[in-house]
């Protein structure tokens, strides 16, 4: 199954991501009958159990016997995430396949595959506790990289900023240990974490663009071997979704993903690219730092210009107009219509 390609730049278009060409492993799977099962909902249930179990054909042929488009689209959604359960990485292909079923909802559906919270979480000077985040983005490279490589990246991408964002923010050290034992690939996801730690942490509220990049690069010189969690808050969701759309011009602009399923700027010039991640950290500030986004307006480089705008542009509209888009998949308890998705835990 082929779609449409987004955008001419480099990078996801935006939180409704979708790759071009799909796999389809389960597509002419025949639909079987639920035995005990009175509705939808029940149907639903046991082709998640079966999920649960590592039997992703069978939970497809379950959802294949519900003839609402939209409940079975939910059905294969929700085993999808069930897949992950007992075998986070291992399980993805089989996950990403149901996903593929998905249809209306596929991008909400791999996103939420990308963006599991693992548990436990791994700390930021812990090279074993990224052993699964390794192989998840190695699965995820395996099956994309053959289908569509560009929507291989950004998957990879929203697996290690989603991972990275939180290992930050829920962990003591803001040190760059990461770069010791990660694959480069991972670099400005590492870059772009410990920023926003910086600025959930107030640090960058008094610094000048050039005062936070020292303060960043110090931070990513540092190593440390004393760490703990902490109970830093998660970002509010209308801080989580900063660059719904392109804008004009933007369309030309490389992006990648940023804290899960947002995205930001990217330059292939570490120096600039620095800059935006400072750029992005303040404006997910409380409050944000505009001072530091007024200076980016004025930084030579037209991109961090461009950037630096629109940042401000939408926090001066903060708290309202801010939020999750339209055409989400619906909750199952509720009559089949589009509502936000909710997190997979692996609880």
């Amino acid at each position: 199954m082929s779609l449409p390609s987004e955008r001419p730049a480099p990078g996801p278009s935006g939180l409704q991501q979708r790759p071009s060409t799909l796999p389809s492993p389960y597509l002419h799977v025949p639909a079987t009958t639920c035995s005990g099962c009175d509705s939808d909902l029940d149907v639903i249930a046991a082709a998640g159990e079966r999920a649960l179990h590592g039997d992703a054909e069978g939970a497809a042929a379950l959802c294949h016997g519900i003839s609402s488009d939209r409940w079975r689209q939910e059905c294969v959604f929700l085993a999808a995430e069930k897949r992950l359960v007992p075998d986070l990485a291992g399980g993805y292909p089989e996950a990403a396949g149901l996903c593929a079923e998905a249809h209306e909802y596929l991008a909400d559906c791999l996103m939420h595959l990308h963006t599991v919270n693992p548990r436990p979480l791994p700390l930021t000077t812990h090279a074993a506790g990224w052993a699964t985040a390794i192989a998840l983005t190695e699965n995820v490279s395996a099956l994309w990289s053959g289908l569509d490589a560009r929507y291989a990246a950004v998957a990879e991408g929203q697996v290690w900023s989603h991972w990275l964002s939180l290992s930050y923010l829920q962990t003591s050290a803001v040190t760059g240990d990461p770069l010791d034992f990660l694959p480069p690939e991972t670099t400005p996801y590492i870059h772009a974490a410990i920023a926003l730690r910086m600025g959930r942490a107030g640090l960058l509220a008094d610094m000048t663009l050039a005062e936070a990049l020292i303060a960043l690069d110090a931070r990513l010189a540092d190593r440390s071997d004393d760490i703990h969690r902490v109970g830093f808050a998660p970002l509010p969701r209308h801080l989580n979704a900063l660059w719904h759309e392109d804008r004009d011009g933007e369309q030309y602009i490389q992006t990648i993903p940023y804290h899960s399923v947002d995205r930001r700027p990217f330059s292939v010039d570490p120096a600039t690219d620095r800059v935006l991640v400072i750029l992005e950290a303040a404006a997910r500030s409380e409050p944000a730092v505009k001072p530091l986004l007024e200076e980016g307006r004025a930084y030579p480089d037209p991109i961090v210009q461009q950037s630096a705008q629109r940042l401000l542009d939408v926090v001066n509209t903060l708290p309202s107009g801010i939020g999750r888009p339209p055409n989400h998949r619906p909750q199952h308890h509720r009559s089949p219509r589009p509502s936000p998705g909710r997190k997979m835990r692996n609880d």
